[in-house]
């Protein structure tokens, strides 16, 4: 899910047109309170997280108040409680960015740059330079885990005679719905045997009556199974990737209470696993330093990836390559491609991983 983006449109003094001997550039230096002076935007750059989502399927049963009888005409038992049952439905995982405040940096802009625009998030992630509003991200609807419509219980009324009204006990009206349940059957079939004196006269003629003689067989056979109601809930689960994973237990599913606590015995477990696949080398403390100071320009991630697996009563649910910043490195851009010769540079990033998604020269 995209944020919402700021535009910053950063004005250049006039004062500096006068200095013509110095080379104009975008000057980008690691962010630290203490020296910020102001006179510049400072942009974070995001770090990875594993954010696991499931979808839950509960169904509410409201028993019918003839349940007792249903065996006997319909040959099969039917639940007298008021109870939920649940089913694990679609699971997911998504590489979130998050701004890293361990590294922050400040775009300086001096007289003569054409980097004149930079678009931060809401969060203050740098998201673009130069670019245009069409060409950054759009927030749009999260399409990818779109969760289903709820299925309400029907609130048909079973079309009964008059004598059910005035049966004077359970059994009674059990046997006057249950007939006529069965006199639905039969002109159903007969419809459809064509044996019928009124036959509809079109196709749509048909359906129509067909469907009204089925809507009033589950009214009526809801007197004695009961109704049922279908929603559905997202669960969400976040997880900072640092060394590999294997099967650990990320929270256990039951069918009759739902999602239950990791060490809660009456769920079956869903283990998440990840696996490192693209991984910088590890820098020791002196060349860690070393790379740092060599960042020189608009700094961005080269992020790295893992292997993201969840698994569920011994079912794949999710089996995915993410990217993960945190396994990557830090790169910058080249300063002299932000100085005031030729057109600007056109650059989007990737709000999420900070990676680069687009570069290219800005001809307008």
């Amino acid at each position: 899910m995209s944020a919402q983006t700021v535009l910053i449109k950063l004005l250049l003094p006039t004062i500096f047109l006068n200095i013509g001997a110095v080379k104009a550039q975008t000057n980008v230096a690691s962010y630290e309170p203490v020296r910020y002076n102001g006179e510049g935007i400072v942009y974070a750059l995001p770090q990875t997280r594993i954010v696991v989502r499931a979808q839950i399927e509960r169904i509410n049963h409201q028993p019918g108040e003839l349940y007792s009888y249903a065996k006997r005409y319909f040959g099969q038992e039917a639940n007298g409680e008021v109870s939920s049952r649940y089913r694990l439905g679609r699971a997911i995982a998504q590489s979130i960015g998050i701004p890293d405040f361990d590294n922050e940096y400040i775009v300086d802009f001096r007289s003569g740059t054409v980097a004149d625009f930079i678009t931060l998030n809401r969060r203050g992630i740098l998201v673009g330079i130069n670019a245009d509003r069409q060409d950054l991200p759009t927030p749009c609807p999260d399409t990818i885990f779109h969760l289903p419509t709820a299925q309400l219980a029907s609130d048909r009324t079973a079309a009964l005679p008059q004598e059910y009204m005035v049966a004077g006990t359970k059994a009674k009206q059990a046997e006057i719905a249950a007939a006529q349940v069965f006199r639905i059957r039969e002109s159903l079939m007969d419809i459809l045997t064509g044996q019928t004196e009124n036959m509809p006269k079109d196709g749509a003629a048909l359906q129509l009556m067909t469907q009204e003689l089925k809507a009033q067989e589950a009214a009526l056979l809801a007197l004695f199974y009961g109704k049922e109601e279908i929603t559905w809930e997202e669960r969400s689960w976040t997880i900072e990737p640092k060394d590999n994973v294997n099967e650990q237990i990320l929270f256990r599913f039951s069918p009759l209470r739902g999602v239950v606590d990791s060490d809660d015995l009456s769920g079956e477990p869903v283990t998440f696993s990840l696996r490192a696949i693209d991984k910088a080398p590890e820098m020791d403390e002196k060349e860690a330093a070393k790379h740092e100071k060599n960042l020189k320009g608009i700094v961005y991630n080269l992020p790295g990836s893992a292997r993201i697996t969840l698994t569920y009563n011994r079912g794949m649910l999710f089996n995915e390559v993410l990217p993960v910043t945190q396994y990557g490195r830090r790169q910058a851009l080249a300063p002299k491609m932000f100085r005031d010769k030729g057109h600007a540079i056109r650059v989007v990033f990737d709000e999420h991983t900070g990676a680069i998604r687009q570069i290219n020269e800005n001809n307008q």
